[in-house]
């Protein structure tokens, strides 16, 4: 099987870093997220089920509700309704315009809990006789799809070394661990918003077994702020960008081949 994305190679402290270079699976109109590849069939599958309205509570950071908006044209009549945390002094996010662009509806809701949010639009939905689809696209579809990009690593891009990536819910870090044919010692998942209990809930959730060098590290910087740190490729600076610096300064303590999995956000 052919790769979707590359990895190219990068050096940092006179050491060599593969990236596997996810964030480019997406072309605009679509944001560049790799976590997207089975949005297609996700949507798909509920179309031909007769399903015509679709809801997503995006965090207006994900890029997700863009995602969807743009892969809902391509079924005629599928309404596509987005909801996401708003005040009266937050403006649009660029996502959500070119998802407006593509005729989506917006359903603003005042700053909530993620949980008191999600209740709110599937309500809203559920009336249209809608499916508000899970937050940060968590479902099978996804991992596998991500799972089976996965199995195109080369043994010496990772075999016992290294694995570092981003963690929004964890479901790409754990489609990535799923599809990996060589085992790295370490499994890194830099955690952006999560706790490191439920990113290893999740995990487990969809791996039969976790990996014996699993460490997951919570980021010290809230979800929303985004940070600026020198990078040689484009790296989002509320996910990506986070496991890149961490990465840059603890460098020393992870053993070659280092693989970093630049998701996209």
């Amino acid at each position: 099987m052919k790769a979707m994305t590359p990895v190219e190679t990068y050096h940092i402290q006179g050491r060599r870093i593969y990236v596997k270079r996810d964030d480019v699976f997406g072309s605009h109109p679509l944001p560049p997220l790799g976590k997207i590849r089975g949005l297609d069939g996700i949507i798909k599958n509920l179309y031909r089920k007769g399903i015509r309205t679709i809801g997503y509570w995006d965090t207006a950071i994900s890029q997700i509700g863009q995602a969807i908006a743009v892969t809902a044209m391509k079924y005629p009549g599928l309404e596509v309704i987005l909801s996401y945390p708003a005040n009266e002094s937050s403006s649009l996010p660029e996502s959500l315009k070119i998802a407006v662009a593509y005729n989506a509806k917006l359903y603003p809701i005042p700053e909530l809990s993620i949980q008191q949010s999600l209740d709110t639009i599937h309500t809203y939905v559920k009336k249209k006789n809608g499916v508000v689809l899970s937050l940060g696209l968590d479902c099978i579809e996804s991992i596998e799809s991500i799972s089976l990009e996965s199995t195109t690593i080369r043994q010496e891009w990772i075999d016992s070394g290294t694995l570092i990536t981003s963690c929004g819910s964890g479901m790409t870090f754990a489609g990535i661990i799923k599809g990996l044919s060589f085992q790295p010692k370490m499994a890194i998942g830099m955690s952006v918003a999560k706790t490191k209990n439920e990113i290893v809930t999740k995990l487990k959730q969809h791996l039969n077994l976790l990996p014996d060098g699993l460490t997951i590290v919570e980021s010290r910087i809230p979800y929303s702020c985004p940070i600026d740190f020198e990078c040689p490729f484009p790296c989002n600076p509320y996910y990506d960008l986070k496991a890149w610096k961490y990465l840059n300064e603890n460098i020393s303590c992870f053993p070659d081949p280092v693989l970093f999995w630049n998701i996209g956000a």
